[in-house]
């Protein structure tokens, strides 16, 4: 039985100005933008002082970064509250309404408290001159300081992800409900937060990667 297909059907659907974009790729178009913006608010003048090698590490982690968005669309497909040709059905006569959706916010590792009690006053040691103390003494006011630094780094890392990520997880929600308003329409509540997971997996490892970039750059310069 012969086949109806015919090749040169398909040259009308060729267009040499057509470039597939994958949807990872859209996110990091819609999100590069942000992120920039957010780096420029959080350090200030500091970002103008990098060096270019700098620069291109943060373009190219940002390039990479949102990789696993490519995740999303099928968490949107596998998670409907309806069925397939239902959902088909809705999409034939569905009208976008600005409709807003509710997104989860668990709490994060970094919303715990970073900060840590210190006496009224400096403890003997945190006080002292180095010159004044016993070897064992200096070596115990160099485990404090050491211990101190780290907090502080944990507390600085911490800040950096939480206002980073509270700046943009809700552009991401904002560009999911731009280009996905009827599938965000019937997400599953379980759809909602593994889309949120997925959110914070790729936006918080970013700023991980972004944080370690620009700290080891102006560390260099300290």
């Amino acid at each position: 039985m012969g086949s109806d297909f015919d090749p040169d059907s398909l040259d009308e659907f060729e267009d040499d100005d057509y470039e597939y974009i994958s949807f990872f790729e859209s996110v990091r178009q819609f999100m590069e933008p942000h992120l920039k913006e957010f780096l420029s608010s959080y350090y200030g003048e500091r970002m103008g002082q990098l060096e270019s090698g700098t620069y291109i590490d943060l373009e190219n982690a940002i390039k990479e970064g949102f990789f696993w968005a490519d995740n999303i669309p099928d968490l949107l497909y596998n998670n409907r509250s309806i069925s397939d040709e239902a959902f088909d059905a809705a999409l034939d006569t569905y009208i976008p309404t600005g409709e807003t959706f509710s997104w989860p916010r668990p709490k994060y590792w970094f919303d715990g408290n970073f900060t840590y009690d210190e006496e009224d006053e400096d403890t003997f040691l945190e006080d002292s001159d180095p010159i004044d103390l016993t070897e064992d003494q200096r070596r115990a006011k160099q485990i404090i300081e050491h211990v101190d630094n780290m907090q502080e780094d944990a507390a600085s890392f911490a800040d950096f992800v939480k206002k980073g990520f509270d700046t943009l997880s809700p552009k991401m929600q904002q560009y999911l409900e731009k280009v996905g308003p009827i599938d965000l329409h019937y997400l599953t509540a379980e759809g909602f937060e593994k889309v949120q997971e997925n959110i914070f997996f790729v936006i918080s490892d970013l700023l991980e990667t972004m944080y370690g970039i620009v700290e080891s750059d102006l560390e260099s310069k300290r």
